[in-house]
């Protein structure tokens, strides 16, 4: 009667494994993960103020696109 009862107390340990450490979270580069630049007001008054305005509205679009889609190959190649 002793020897089923220690088997069956071995094989409920041998069941119990500890569950495999977790590991560190990964984290972006600082550069990809910062917030793009606010847009500014326009305050001009007359078309030249509005081309430079238009201009400068158009350089912080593309920047924010280019980084949000270095976050996301980023995000792609550290998945696979």
């Amino acid at each position: 009667m002793k020897h089923p009862l220690l088997l069956i107390a071995a094989l409920t340990l041998a069941g119990c494994q500890f569950s495999a450490p977790q590991s560190l979270p990964i984290i972006p580069p600082a550069d990809l993960i910062s917030a793009c630049e606010p847009l500014p007001d326009f305050t001009g008054k007359d078309t030249q103020a509005l081309l430079t305005y238009t201009v400068s509205v158009a350089y912080l679009y593309h920047e924010c696109e280019a980084k949000q889609t270095a976050l996301a190959q980023w995000s792609k190649d550290i998945n696979q």
